[in-house]
């Protein structure tokens, strides 16, 4: 038989092994350089930078790269591949040393290439908010001069604040800043269409732009998540051509309506 000692002693190592596989377990991000400002490891940053095995596990097309430490000796590596598929693999303090040593030499430029994607973004939202948001939104909210003011100038001055903080927040590609602005102006003209060819009020006509210029955008740094840069373009082409084809269909239908006689009563 087993002494009540010993089962006291495997009783208290089993609780705390189950404690410890309850335990929370926080990965905090780390850079992949020295100075701090690579977070995310984009295609292009590795392709320049030479990253390869041993210390560099990741091999195909990916979208973007993540670095994340429990305790400052053992790291993870989160890859996102095109099908939305996340693997991670675990690195030693050797290899997280000789991917930062690496990176910590390349030239500015390429660092600051995936800025540039996050400026231009904050500055398309911002456009997109002093010319289609902004207008849209102050339209739909009141009739009199000093209303659209108020509500022009909360969402116009809004959308660069939004913009900077959701680019902080979440990584953003060219491709999705590009498309995102494409299918917002197109995506303000394709509601605005639709609320004029139901003969809406002036103001519903606006709230349709500004409800669909918000989901255009929506919908376009959705869909370009996973795009390179030509295939932004590509389907910004084809949202062009369909912003256009509808714009048509809008104006055709209501030439056709104001064209229509009216029978004469008898």
């Amino acid at each position: 038989m087993i002494s009540p000692r010993r089962l006291a002693t495997l009783g208290a190592l089993l609780f705390l092994a189950a404690n410890e596989a309850r335990a929370q377990v926080v990965e905090r991000p780390v850079p992949f350089d020295n100075a701090g400002q690579v977070l995310v490891m984009t295609p292009y940053i590795a392709q320049r930078a030479a990253l390869s095995a041993p210390w560099w596990p990741v091999s195909g097309d990916f979208t973007e790269a993540r670095l994340y430490t429990v305790n400052d000796s053992t790291f993870v590596l989160t890859v996102g591949r095109r099908s939305g598929v996340v693997e991670r693999y675990n690195l030693t303090a050797a290899d997280r040393d000789a991917i930062r040593a690496i990176v910590s030499r390349l030239p500015v430029d390429v660092i600051t290439a995936r800025n540039d994607a996050r400026n231009a973004f904050i500055k398309n939202q911002t456009i997109l908010g002093l010319l289609a948001y902004g207008p849209a939104f102050a339209g739909a909210i009141a009739d009199n001069g000093a209303g659209r003011t108020a509500g022009y100038l909360v969402v116009a001055g809004g959308t660069f604040f939004a913009a900077s903080e959701i680019s902080r927040r979440t990584f953003i590609s060219r491709a999705q800043s590009d498309l995102g602005f494409n299918m917002g102006h197109n995506g303000a003209l394709a509601g605005w269409a639709t609320m004029y060819v139901f003969n809406a009020s002036d103001r519903a006509q606006a709230a349709g732009a500004f409800v669909g210029g918000l989901t255009g955008t929506a919908l376009g740094l959705t869909s370009a998540r996973n795009m390179t840069e030509a295939d932004a373009v590509g389907t910004a082409f084809g949202s062009d051509i369909g912003a256009l084809i509808g714009w048509g269909t809008a104006e055709a239908i209501r030439g056709k309506e104001t064209c229509t006689p009216i029978p004469p009563n008898r």
